[in-house]
């Protein structure tokens, strides 16, 4: 899940800052030769975007190249061993 919002910079410059928030949960299990595990984990995730928005002339189509980042933080994790019920 992740919402955004873009503000725009000022009138004369087509700039748009876009910023934002996610959270994101993971899982993943694999089988091995010794064990076996279980990994799950949740993330918080906040972009941060600088846009500019391009008009193409006589025509309704835009163009919005974008550069930013993404910063992302582990806030729960949970790795388990299956084979013998074990939490890590």
């Amino acid at each position: 899940m992740l919402y955004s919002k873009s503000t725009g910079l000022g009138a004369r410059f087509p700039l748009f800052l876009e910023y934002g928030i996610g959270v994101q949960y993971s899982f993943f299990s694999q089988s091995g030769v010794k064990s076996d595990i279980d990994v799950k984990w949740g993330s918080l995730k906040v972009p941060v975007n600088l846009i500019y928005d391009y008009r193409i002339p006589d025509s309704k189509v835009h163009l919005d190249p974008f550069v930013g980042f993404k910063i992302r933080v582990n806030i729960w994790g949970e790795l388990k061993d299956i084979s013998n019920g074990t939490i890590m």
